[in-house]
């Protein structure tokens, strides 16, 4: 049994945890409406608008999964590419992105490897939510091998 940091045994069984989620969202209302609905649902979330606030959150804290705006704005130095250097192979990825060349993207984030296990366009749907929950818990999955 691989035990991760959003689950426990308890009586032999095991029992889910709240999972930390960080998002990592520039938009002012996306942001916080994601927390507000995934706190509804018991998830631990933490929201940044920065690259250097994801990253400095990533090192000092324990998290699941990563909600990422990829094409966030960089604060002079960083943007979203470089979280997702920072957590590839680490932390899982739920990609957000409302660029026009979705599949331009696409083709980068898998030629470059980062990690990202899901992706959403941008503006989300209503259904859209319903798939982000089940994309957290996907993610959320032990895998073997992967380092802490």
């Amino acid at each position: 049994m691989v035990i991760t940091a959003s689950s426990k045994t308890v009586g032999g069984f095991l029992a889910s945890l709240p999972s930390v989620i960080l998002i990592a969202e520039d938009d002012e209302l996306l942001g916080p409406a994601l927390e507000r609905f995934l706190r509804a649902r018991g998830y631990e979330t933490h929201v940044v608008r920065s690259a250097r606030a994801a990253i400095d959150f990533m090192l000092a804290h324990e998290v699941d999964v990563i909600l990422l705006d990829i094409m966030m704005n960089g604060d002079g130095e960083m943007g979203g590419l470089d979280v997702a250097w920072q957590a590839k192979g680490k932390i899982p990825i739920i990609v957000f992105s409302g660029a026009d060349k979705e599949e331009v993207i696409r083709a980068a984030l898998r030629n470059a490897l980062l990690g990202a296990t899901y992706w959403f366009s941008k503006p989300l749907l209503e259904d859209d939510y319903s798939r982000l929950i089940q994309a957290i818990e996907n993610a959320r999955l032990p895998r073997f091998g992967r380092p802490k």
